[in-house]
């Protein structure tokens, strides 16, 4: 029993290496990353919808100018000491691409960018692996 185990885990593990077959063509192995930006507070965000279409003009399109998605959404963030969190008008935005370093500094300006331009205390990352097929 012990031998039938050991040789179903091999095999399982060279099963899981190989690349997944979607309409004939192999996947890749990249990255998501997920960057979550808070636009205002929500009922109160028109003037950041339109701070956030010219960042998105200006800093996201350059950088990732082969696409990326955006998701609305409604967050809460405490900083300090605060009693309750506002909710937040946000933005998560979706950037799937190889994992490489030029990809992070870019990542990481456009975090940046962000800051300056809003004085905003921070923009959460979230990376994770991604299998992709196009």
């Amino acid at each position: 029993m012990a031998s039938l185990l050991a040789s179903l885990a091999l095999c399982l593990g060279g099963c899981a290496g190989q690349p997944l077959q979607e309409s004939g063509r192999d996947s890749r192995e990249w990255q998501q990353t997920d960057l979550y930006f808070a636009i205002g507070r929500v009922g109160d965000s028109a003037a950041g919808d339109t701070v956030w279409r010219r960042f998105i003009a200006t800093e996201v399109i350059p950088r990732f100018p082969a696409g990326f998605t955006i998701v609305p959404a409604i967050g809460t963030w405490r900083a300090g000491d605060s009693a309750s969190p506002p909710e937040l008008d946000s933005r998560v935005l979706v950037i799937l691409h190889p994992p490489s370093h030029e990809a992070d500094i870019r990542i990481d300006a456009i975090r940046s960018a962000w800051r300056a331009i809003t004085g905003a205390e921070s923009v959460l990352r979230a990376d994770h692996p991604a299998r992709v097929s196009f």
